[in-house]
């Protein structure tokens, strides 16, 4: 089952309301972001200032404490499941039906939940991943407050006059209870659409965008890996420290080829896209990159190889060593013992050897005269 997707964020200072506005434009490199996508703002009251500009307007007119927050981002989107059902992996690719009733209903919630603040912009994204809309959001709004009552106000118990004053005051839109029912409404909202809610007090955590594509852009190492070695512990056995680096460095090996495995995946799901275009998806890639994507595909999957076999060599070796240690530390407790000792179990080792042999030549013989007797 698809579910709601919602977060927010804050924007404290310019730098960070500058980079979300970036981002949000395409006016700053995104690396995950295809060229040819599609993205545009579905509302926008910037009147071409900037939003940083746009924030300090509103603090000129409006009461707010010296550290009050200026901005927040709100992210809305649905899970890939809903996008693409039958092909929910494929990144990049959505049914434009689905994408269009998604995109009606979440602009409704947008309005109604943040109708009473300033939204800056809001931009929907078509060229990531799965579509979603970044809402640049301004937490200042009209506040009903009471004017301080003269003393023969008091003494007649006179009511306070009202008057409106513009306030700054994100935890309006950031208290827990709040984002706890904004999550409620906003998946009340698309339950038309089959979406759900998702898990309450779920341990799940967001993955920023910078730390995601450091990790799926960080260099693949499997040609020459690097072993480790530790020294033998105190009270361990030579045997043991062998087996202890050993099974270390075949965990980093296998490591290694599950995430190149992993990468020939990922660009294995990638070329399928190619085929979404005859069941009618939108937003595929230029054709000119799925052959330069097979050819990557090919060559993680021949690097995944190498590591394979790199790993079952490995573990040949460490099966060898473990067995030729085994025998040094049996070699080494025999020349701790006594020697009356050692010479006692030779010499029942010996003995029960030849009763062996005497016992199963007597029954043989027994056996062959037919006169054989337990």
């Amino acid at each position: 089952m698809p579910y709601a997707v919602a977060r927010t964020g804050k924007l404290k200072t310019s730098t960070k309301m500058a980079s979300a506005s970036g981002h949000n434009d395409r006016t700053i490199d995104v690396p995950n972001a295809r060229p040819d996508g599609e993205h545009y703002a579905i509302i926008d009251n910037s009147e071409g200032r900037s939003l940083d500009k746009h924030v300090q307007e509103l603090k000129g007119k409006a009461s707010h404490r010296k550290d009050a927050i200026g901005a927040l981002e709100v992210l809305l989107s649905a899970s890939p499941e809903y996008f693409r059902p039958d092909t929910p992996e494929l990144k990049g690719v959505y049914d434009k039906e689905r994408m269009d009733a998604w995109l009606a209903k979440t602009t409704e919630f947008i309005k109604s939940e943040y109708g009473d603040g300033v939204i800056h912009k809001a931009s929907i994204h078509l060229d990531e991943a799965t579509p979603h809309i970044h809402i640049e959001f301004i937490p200042c709004y009209s506040k009903t407050k009471k004017k301080r009552r003269t003393k023969a106000q008091i003494a007649a118990k006179e009511e306070s006059a009202t008057y409106e004053q513009l306030t700054f005051d994100a935890q309006k839109w950031q208290g827990r209870d709040y984002l706890v029912g904004m999550h409620d409404r906003y998946a009340e909202a698309l339950k038309p659409l089959g979406i759900d809610r998702g898990l309450r007090a779920s341990k799940a955590e967001h993955e920023t965008q910078n730390k995601y594509n450091a990790r799926v852009n960080a260099p693949l190492d499997i040609e020459s890996p690097k072993l480790e070695w530790t020294r033998q512990k105190k009270g361990e056995s030579m045997a043991d420290s062998v087996r202890r680096n050993f099974s270390k460095n075949l965990r980093s090996l296998r490591d290694k080829v599950v995430l190149s495995s992993k990468l020939a995946e990922q660009w294995r799901l990638e070329a399928l896209r190619s085929k979404a275009a005859a069941a009618g998806y939108s937003g595929l890639p230029p054709k000119a990159e799925y052959q330069s994507r097979l050819n990557t595909l090919e060559a993680a999957e021949r690097a995944s190889e190498k590591a394979l076999e790199r790993t079952e060599s490995a573990e040949r070796e460490n099966n060898e060593l473990r067995q030729d240690f085994d025998k040094a530390v049996a070699t080494e407790v025999r020349k701790q013992l006594p020697a009356e000792v050692v010479k006692h179990y030779e010499d029942r080792k010996l003995r029960i050897e030849l009763m062996k042999e005497h016992v199963h030549g007597i029954s043989t013989e027994e056996e062959a005269r037919g006169d054989f007797r337990p």
